[in-house]
């Protein structure tokens, strides 16, 4: 812990200190700042594993090898070597080699090291000569005086012998003696909870007598008496160390941004292209208003297009925006869906007119200066949403255009939690689970992701003081957790961040690569990239963006078949009343936004009825204004149950669309300009100020905007009584440009699902098809819309949930006498019978004229995307399958497999075809073994050359197929197609085959014969249990279908 080690090495009465990580240099720039607001000197360096040969990952040998910066090329090489390291060298820790080493040995110092280092190892096994050998070997690459032998004063006996080896060579060799003090721990009393870190780390417990350890408790940090004492008899070694302290001198300079140059065309630079291309844009955007019967005054907008660019190109921005506008060129281009906008950039015509966004911030009063303030220098932040199957594409093209080495992905730190981290604990400890767990959970649960810190929850949770003050064990433990408590766990990728820059990334920032991983990413995280220079593009992924354009082009293709026009939601109004009908009842499984049972609640109350309501109703679901009694105050003003009422007149064209409530920050900057002469830049500096609530801050803004306030001659008590009201709301107060965008987002799902329910609910299946609860939710959400789904099918099935046509009245019709269509009491999915009373062409579909959804293979539990792949090749080639046999003869059995074709027959997918021959699942499921071997033969015979008679004179072909080879689509079986006899699989073994291979029951449920019982006793069912409210008590019926026994250590149970 940082702030800990530099006021204990301040009190020591040392100047300077240096970290050397085993690695890594994820912690040089914390360091650094730590240091320098200390008055310390910062030393950078790495333990750093050095191997015969970095590319080698045959032999996991390697040394230890401290590198210290001792100016900035230092600090350059430093960070280069421990990139490569990870880039190139990575075979289960992050590996150099001499070769490199010498090459990018500027500015560097070298210290022997501990144990484990090169020269030590050599002298304990081959003796004082051939560890000379290794130590002149690094004096020549480091170059002489620039190496040295390190002694540290750990007290271990092998430590002892290596140091007098030491000596020796250095009064030998004339290497220098460096005395070294190898902390791991602050002080010796953190030398147990050390040792357990480790075992958390290793996942071992200390009982474990193969575990990684020290084996004493000298890794702390020594007072320079106590340095001194242990060293009297070398005391150049101390005196070395102190010199290497004056001769390292690493600065940051951390004021610069680093963006590569953006090419732009011949007669530009970046500002007057994105002038030119901002010019070309409005003009494109108000004729697409005009064509949607909007009135643009087109003056307005090119003043404002105008003023935002006079503020880009003074702060030097263009560049910025053009390599957002590129990459989001590309991805529409390429139709990768990308979301209207996010965040404050919402705020801005350039990007409106760049299409970044696609909401006008004019006609949706949102501000610019919320975006980038002119009276502020701050890098401009696009955080943009794409659709979350393709992002990774948008990505590729960035690092395609800047090049692999200067594009890379954000370090992410996970640290130890206070639950987590007390099981983690417990179990190194080698505590019973049961036990640890119970303590973890007393530990209070966290409240927006954070938890209380082990120490406050102790006092605050009485059976975590009893425990603590009672039992030894118990206490050790929690004791541990403390100080354990905050420290980076292990490292991960940020979700969206990405970096871009002109030259490698290695050049500005230390960089590694996870385990499995591909790219690049930096060490740094995402605020400390920014400090050094670097620029942060955020690439988001958004499902919803996928399930509209997934649910589109579903639409569009119908509508192509039929030769209309295509459906484009730039196109539609916001204002339709039956959308609005809709999110008033709550009807919003699906709709961006609006699903969980708590924003349900709020629209009941709120019955929004315009498009600024939902903007609204995304800023106040939140905890701030939910517990704050700012969004009852809100419902009853919308309603007339409270009168709204404006301060001053000039507060009402702010506040109306909010009825008198501040809800967004926005409406405080708009406040301060018109109450108080702010202008935008200065109003978005006290927004900033009251979100921070410090009271001399607060003080000095208040006497400003009171000042400002008598200058436009308004009243000092309402002047004062506005600004209390804008600083209480301050902290509650939403970023509108998000919200706007956001609600666009939310109005498009519901006009979706409103309009096309069908196409809708196929897309939110198809995007979550590989979560069994979703599915069971969504299904049940498009039986309460009388939409059926259907069985998957080996003929009609795609990879996703397709759109197909029923005609009303059919077997399968929502009103068809004895289909399953009523929702069971447990809400379980349920689908056709599959008997044979409903064979025929489709399982007796029948023609299609009423919308209905198709299963897709792709959900099918064991059938993979390339299996699909190969059946829809095969189907495309040559029609439906006509069977079992047809099937097997005409997919790869290399990539459809038996477990492929076990999990199709168990969902029901062949039920077409078997079902109109009177072939049942159990028999079809007895056959595959004979079907596939007889495919394979034909494989092997068509592979050797050899062909039968029969296919000489033109028979022998798919079975009821053509004599083209296309199948005919009838569902006839071959004389030779044996299908041995079997039992009918019994109704409970089919419902558990369809569970298996779907993750919910297809044709029924267990309890359907109960239904009556059930549904006397129950209150709700799993798919609508959430809406009864939080803690609400509810019956509900089940059925038990796994169990785990669980032994617990401590023999109870």
């Amino acid at each position: 812990r940082l702030d800990e080690l530099f006021p204990r090495i301040l009190e020591r009465g040392m100047k300077s200190v240096a970290m050397t990580d085993h690695g890594n240099l994820f912690g040089a720039l914390d360091f650094y700042e730590t240091a320098r607001k200390h008055g310390v000197k910062p030393i950078f360096g790495c333990e750093t594993y050095v191997a015969p040969d970095r590319h080698d990952r045959t032999e996991r040998k390697s040394n230890h090898l401290i590198l210290l910066a001792k100016d900035n090329i230092g600090w350059k090489n430093l960070s280069y070597l421990n990139s490569m390291g990870f880039l190139e060298g990575f075979y289960y820790n992050p590996r150099i080699d001499k070769k490199l080493l010498r090459e990018h040995s500027q500015g560097l110092i070298g210290l022997s090291a501990c144990l484990g280092g090169e020269v030590a190892q050599t002298c304990m096994r081959r003796g004082s000569d051939a560890g000379e050998a290794v130590a002149r070997e690094y004096d020549d690459i480091f170059g002489r005086g620039n190496f040295f032998l390190e002694l540290q004063p750990n007290g271990l006996e092998e430590q002892e012998q290596v140091n007098g080896s030491l000596i020796a060579l250095a009064n030998k060799t004339g290497i220098p003696l460096i005395a070294t003090n190898d902390c791991h721990y602050l002080n010796q009393q953190d030398a147990r909870a050390h040792e357990i870190l480790m075992c958390v780390q290793q996942k071992k417990t200390i009982h474990d007598e193969k575990r990684m350890h020290h084996r004493n408790e000298a890794f702390f940090v020594k007072t320079p008496a106590e340095m001194d004492a242990y060293f009297a008899h070398i005391p150049e070694a101390m005196e070395n160390a102190a010199r290497i302290g004056e001769l390292c001198n690493v600065t940051f300079d951390l004021g610069n941004t680093y963006l590569p140059k953006f090419k732009v065309p011949e007669g530009y630079d970046a500002k007057s292209y994105v002038q030119h291309l901002s010019l070309g844009g409005l003009k494109k955007r108000i004729e697409e208003a005009h064509r949607r019967g909007q009135k643009i005054d087109g003056d307005a907008y090119e003043a404002r297009l105008m003023l935002e660019l006079g503020v880009i190109q003074t702060m030097d921005f263009a560049g910025y925006f053009l390599i957002v506008w590129d990459f989001i060129r590309y991805a529409k281009e390429h139709g990768i869906p990308v979301g209207p906008g996010r965040g404050s950039g919402a705020g801005s015509l350039v990007a409106y007119c760049l299409r970044i966004t696609d909401i006008d911030p004019i006609a949706n009063k949102l501000l610019f200066e919320r975006f980038l303030n002119p009276e502020r220098v701050s890098m401009p932040d696009f955080d943009i949403d794409f659709c979350m199957n393709r992002r990774d594409e948008v990505i590729s093209y960035v690092t395609d255009k800047y090049g692999k080495d200067n594009v890379g992905q954000i370090i992410t730190m996970h640290q130890i939690k206070a639950r987590s981290g007390v099981r983690d604990i417990g179990r190194a400890m080698g505590l019973p689970f049961a036990d640890t767990d119970k303590i973890a959970k007393f530990v209070p649960e966290p409240i927006q992701g954070k938890s209380p810190p082990i120490a406050e929850a102790i006092e605050q949770e009485p059976r975590l003081k009893a425990l603590y003050d009672e039992n030894p064990t118990y206490r050790e433990l929690l004791d541990v957790a403390k100080k354990l408590e905050g420290l980076n766990r292990h490292a991960g990728k940020h979700a969206a961040g990405i970096v871009i820059a002109e030259r490698p990334l290695w050049e500005y920032v230390p960089c590694f690569r996870p385990a499995g991983d591909e790219g690049i990413v930096t060490q740094y995280d995402k605020d400390r990239v920014e400090k050094v220079g670097l620029v942060k593009f955020d690439f988001l992924g958004l499902k919803t963006l996928t399930v509209i354009q997934t649910a589109l082009d579903l639409i569009n293709r119908e509508k192509q078949a039929a030769g209309q026009e295509p459906v484009d939601l730039s196109l539609i109004a916001n204002d339709d009343p039956g959308v609005y009908k809709m999110i008033t009842a709550a009807d919003v499984t699906g709709v961006f936004q609006l699903e969980s049972s708590g924003f349900r609640e709020l629209l009941k109350k709120l019955k929004p009825d315009c498009f600024e309501d939902i903007v609204a109703a995304g800023a106040l679901y939140r905890p701030g204004p939910l517990e704050g009694g700012m969004v009852d105050d809100f419902i009853d003003r919308k309603h007339g149950r409270k009168k709204v009422e404006y301060d001053h007149p000039s507060l009402e064209p702010i506040l109306r669309d909010t009825y008198g409530v501040i809800v967004y920050q926005e409406q405080v900057m708009q406040i301060s300009s018109v109450l108080a002469g702010y202008s935008l830049g200065k109003a978005d500096l006290l927004r900033r100020a009251m979100g921070k609530k410090k009271a001399d801050v607060m003080a000095k803004e208040k006497a400003g905007f009171l000042e400002g306030a008598k200058e436009k001659k308004i009243d000092a008590k309402i002047a004062e009584r506005v600004f209390d009201l804008m600083e209480k709301f301050a902290g509650y107060g939403f970023n509108r440009s998000h919200s706007a965008a956001y609600g666009m987002l939310t109005y498009q799902t519901a006009y979706l699902k409103h309009y096309f329910p069908v196409e809708f609910f196929a897309a939110l299946l198809t995007c979550d098809k590989d979560d069994t609860d979703a599915i069971v939710k969504f299904i049940a959400e498009a039986k309460g819309h009388a939409i059926r789904v259907l069985r998957p099918d080996i003929n009609e099935s795609d990879t996703n949930f397709t759109v197909v046509k029923l005609a009303p009245g059919s077997a399968t019709s929502p009103s068809a006498p004895g289909s399953a269509t009523s929702p069971s009491a447990t809400g379980s999915a349920t689908f056709p019978s599959p008997s044979p009373a409903s064979a025929g062409e489709g399982r007796g579909e029948g023609p299609r004229d009423e919308g209905a959804i198709r299963f897709g293979l792709g959900a099918v539990k064991g059938v993979g995307e390339g299996a699909v792949e190969v059946i829809q090749a095969a189907r495309t080639e040559a029609g439906p399958f006509t069977s079992l046999f047809d099937f097997c003869k005409r997919v790869d059995g290399r990539k459809v497999n038996r477990k492929v074709i076990e999990a199709l027959i168990k969902s029901g997918a062949f039920d077409g075809p078997a079902l109109a021959a009177g072939i049942s699942r159990a028999r079809l499921f007895g056959a595959i073994g004979t079907a596939s071997d007889r495919a394979a033969a034909a494989q092997r015979d068509k592979e050797s050359g050899q062909t039968s008679l029969l296919s000489l004179f033109g028979g022998g072909g798919t079975p009821g197929s053509t004599g083209s080879g296309r199948g005919n689509g009838k569902s006839l079986s071959s004389p030779d197609e044996a299908y041995p006899e079997a039992d009918e699989w019994l109704p409970k073994e089919m419902l558990a085959y369809e569970k298996e291979s779907l993750g919910f029951y297809i044709s029924g449920h267990p309890l359907d014969r109960f239904a009556g019982e059930i549904k006397r006793f129950t209150t709700a069912t799993t798919a609508n249990c959430m809406e009864k409210g939080v803690r609400a008590e509810v019956t509900l019926a089940g059925v038990v279908v796994d169990f785990q026994e669980r032994s617990m250590k401590s023999g109870n149970g």
